[in-house]
């Protein structure tokens, strides 16, 4: 007996009640612009193989990574990749040896004054060892179920008994059946397919008769015979721990004999329930008991930053997400008893279950809350914060779970350097008072030990365009000697993503620069608080991927910023309206936009209609949306879109055609704070630092669809602000007035020509400011305003070309220089186009300053 299911009906949703807490680090030290503090500059996500290793070796990559000017690390264990000859009894994630080498890498930490994040288990963090009967281990709900004939009674043994924990019984009329290819696992990992049939059921005859079930699993029922349909259906429903591992136990890894295992700490790590507290306390417990010593609690509380966990990607052959608290929880937060639904959510067919689809998932939501808010207390007792990337991979609402952590973070590969998608992350986090919105940046499929640096900042500069302001680079690896590694040295992953930072890496030698100009940028998007001009509406029950919501680009050319809100994300404390602003404390939006292809819920609508009472103006753009999530009946729907007529009336409530918006907000006089004409598509961002007396502007010419560095652009930027204009140049440090803008009642005006992939930060000071002296500078790349099309030429012709090749050496985590061939050339003479950008160039003759970031060679 297996899986068989299919029910078709609707029920009623309520919306979530979202938590929320607010970040409060005041006390933080920011350091300046020129030299901003280890916490704006990026950190690596560091990567140890597993616990043997030599400490002292961890130390040395961690002294290296300081040497380059990077903020820390953020510390993951046991990757995923070939298993290493070891003894791993002897050598588990959280064993004694574990232990240890995270106290020495705490100790350097420290004495290299950087900070440390520590993922919360091994791999990606989704689990820790745990006894095999510990609660908090991830659930599954099994499904078994037997037919009956009309007409005759049931009697004898429940399908599947003795499988697991007996949950629910439940009867229901059959009236369609076909047999289908069907899927389970709702995971990241994906779904797994089987051979069976599709059930529709009435509604009303659907009967919960657990109580029915003796002790030994025998059911006496009789059932209806004076109904008509194909059969009755009997479901028997049993609740088991999944037994996923998020790290394998040593008979699944093992190459080499294994010492006998004598505790659960040397068995490997189960997946935790996502959706209790219970699987939080497992992994909180587990600290506590096997983790954090005296030394350990004072290291932590010096350079501990977060405890941090990865996307969830686990799960795979879980039929179901489920944790023995869900129909508790559903009745609490519901209002009714969602037991004999359960047949329901194993099936995929949106058109019957899409309502009780979505009110699983919404439960499973205010269940995924409890996990991240007990993880996140916890982190706090240790006078740390935690940080998560949350609510997505799986069905979760993304958007209503982000204000629930620290930190919330992102990642270029999940979300594909998308910015709408960055969007629809930072609208919630930046409304939650965030400081910090962070994002693991720069993996990329099939780019090992091929990625450039300006395809880094590439990844970097359309992360800051989507208004995340913290980065984490994907990855530095364990630089060291280690089992069986040739040239170049230890990649996890098993080659499959970039970028394999470190010393093997020949930019390397010059990585300051770059990782100088992220810390500079991350404290400008750090400083003060996000300003955003518009907010859209995205209600959704699953962020499982992130597609585009608003593609059109009148708005980015308009220079119009914007991000992404659900209803529940308006229940925040700064979500008020005054003077027709919503957030003013916050992003402070000028109008909502909510569009005729929307999805609303019942109860969003009734809290879309207060913030428009309350004179926040509503711009629904292509009508009236009338998809509803949840919603239970057509009475229920009528009531809302009601709701939502009644406001069509007020003065603040526009009705705009869906094609050609940003006219249409000019037209309604609702302006952008940055105003741009341009020829190509430029990104602002805009940070309001009251404290300072400084708005911070920053531009990007993102070029999108050319070649890295190509696609110089010209425009016009008007900023809606008074004061002196700054250029601030995150290369240099240097700050420089803005030589050419005028002043009018629109705000500040002035030209910029940015090459491709360019982005520029401009701070309008407030008058009366004056630079001090930390902020002055000799040394500053001068921005042309009005940039010429025409070049300067050089002839070198008494210069010589040395070209390095890259070759193994005999221990592969040793300098790339030691063993490197040169060939010199003269370069009046030499044709070489493949090695454009791999040159070096020695000479006795030191350039101007303001010439290093413009010199152009052709060879």
């Amino acid at each position: 007996m297996g899986l068989r299911h299919l029910l078709a009906f609707t029920v009623v949703a309520t919306a979530l009640n979202p938590g929320s807490s607010v970040d409060n680090e005041s006390h933080l030290d920011y350091g300046t612009f020129d030299r901003p503090s280890k916490h704006m500059q990026p950190r690596f996500r560091y990567v140890i193989p597993e616990s043997s290793v030599d400490p002292d070796d961890f130390v040395a990559d961690i002294k290296d990574i300081a040497g380059v000017g990077s903020g820390g690390v953020e510390l993951i264990g046991f990757p995923q990749g070939v298993a290493p000859p070891i003894d791993w009894t002897k050598y588990p994630w959280g064993g004694e040896a574990w232990k240890n080498l995270v106290k020495s890498g705490l100790r350097a930490i420290k004495d290299v004054g950087g900070i440390m994040d520590l993922m919360i288990g091994p791999f990606n963090g989704g689990g820790v060892p745990a006894p095999y009967d510990d609660p908090g281990i991830m659930w599954d709900l099994l499904s078994y179920n037997i037919s009956v004939p009309i007409g005759e009674a049931f009697s004898g043994q429940l399908p599947g008994w003795g499988s697991g924990e007996l949950v629910a019984v439940i009867t229901g009329l059959v009236t369609e059946q076909q047999s289908v290819n069907l899927s389970a696992s709702p995971s990241y990992n994906g779904p797994y397919y089987y051979d069976g049939k599709r059930y529709t059921m009435t509604e009303e005859s659907l009967r919960d008769v657990t109580s029915h079930v003796h002790p030994n699993g025998t059911l006496t029922l009789d059932l209806a015979s004076d109904v008509s349909g194909i059969e009755h259906q009997i479901f028997a429903f049993y609740q088991v721990r999944s037994r996923f591992y998020q790290f394998l136990p040593p008979e699944q890894l093992a190459t080499v004999p294994q010492s006998p295992i004598t505790s659960f700490v040397q068995n490997g790590s189960w997946a935790a329930d996502h959706f209790s507290k219970a699987g939080a306390e497992m992994i909180t417990r587990f600290w506590d008991t096997q983790l954090i010593d005296d030394e350990m609690r004072g290291l932590l509380r010096e350079v501990g930053n977060y405890m941090w966990e990865d996307s969830y990607e686990f799960g795979a052959g879980v039929h179901v997400w489920w944790t023995p608290d869900l129909l508790k929880a559903f009745v609490k937060s519901r209002g009714y008893d969602f037991t004999k639904y359960l047949p329901l959510i194993f099936s995929e067919n949106a058109e019957f279950n899409a309502p009780l689809a979505s009110i699983h998932q919404r439960t499973l939501a205010d269940l995924n809350a409890i996990y991240l808010r007990t993880l996140r207390e916890w982190a706090n007792s240790l006078d740390m914060q935690f940080s998560a990337q949350v609510g997505y991979n799986l069905p979760l609402d993304m958007l209503t779970l982000i204000p629930e952590v620290d930190a919330p973070e992102t990642e270029s590969l999940g979300f594909n350097d998308n910015i709408d998608a960055y969007r629809q992350y930072a609208g919630p986090a930046n409304l939650a008072g965030k400081r910090v919105v962070s994002n693991e940046l720069g993996a990329v499929s099939g780019e090992a030990y091929s990625q450039t640096v300006p395809e880094v900042l590439w990844h970097v500069k359309r992360a800051f365009a989507g208004n995340i302001n913290n980065v984490i680079l994907h990855l530095y690896p364990w630089a060291q000697d280690y089992h069986n590694t040739t040239w170049p040295g230890y990649t996890d992953f098993v080659y499959m993503y970039s970028s394999s930072f470190g010393p093997r890496q020949p930019s390397w030698e010059f990585a300051d620069d770059w990782i100088d100009w992220v810390g500079r940028m991350t404290y400008i998007m750090q400083s003060g608080v996000p300003k955003v001009d518009l907010a859209f509406w995205l209600e959704k029950d699953s962020f499982e991927s992130q597609p585009t919501q608003y593609g059109q680009l009148d708005l980015v050319a308009s220079g119009y910023t914007y991000e992404y809100l659900s209803a529940e994300n308006l229940d925040l404390p700064s979500a008020v309206v005054q003077s027709r602003i919503l957030a003013p404390d916050r992003q402070a939006f000028k109008a909502l936009i909510v569009r005729g292809n929307d999805t609303l819920t019942v109860a969003g609508a009734d809290r879309l209609a207060q913030v428009a009472r309350k004179g926040l103006p509503i711009v629904f753009s292509g009508g009236l949306p009338n998809n509803f999530s949840g919603a239970s009946s057509s009475a229920e729907k009528a009531s809302a879109l009601d709701c939502l007529r009644a406001i069509l009336g007020l003065s603040n409530v526009h009705q705009v055609p869906f094609e050609g918006l940003a006219a249409s907000l000019r037209q309604l006089g609702i302006e952008p704070r940055t105003k741009i004409v341009s020829d190509r598509l430029w990104y602002p961002n805009w940070r309001q630092d009251e404290v300072s007396g400084k708005t911070y502007v920053v531009i990007c010419n993102d070029a999108e669809g050319l070649s890295l560095g190509t696609g110089s652009s010209n425009g016009t930027v008007t900023v809606q602000a008074s004061g002196t204009p700054y250029f601030y140049d995150p290369w240099t440090g240097g700050i420089c007035p803005v030589k050419q803008y005028t002043h009018s009642e629109q705000g500040i005006s002035f030209n910029l020509s940015l090459r491709g992939n360019e982005s520029v930060a401009i701070a309008i000071h407030e008058e009366g400011h004056f630079l001090t002296d930390n902020e002055q500078s000799a040394h500053v790349r001068y921005f042309d305003q009005l940039r010429s099309n025409t070049s300067h030429t050089v002839n070198l012709t008494d210069w010589n070309l040395t070209v390095d090749a890259w070759l193994p050496r005999r221990k592969p985590h040793k300098s790339a220089s030691e063993h490197s061939q040169t060939n010199e050339y003269n370069l009046q003479y030499l044709g070489a186009p493949a090695l454009e950008h791999h040159l070096r160039l020695p000479s006795q003759r030191l350039w101007p300053r303001a010439l290093q970031n413009n010199l152009r060679l052709d060879v």
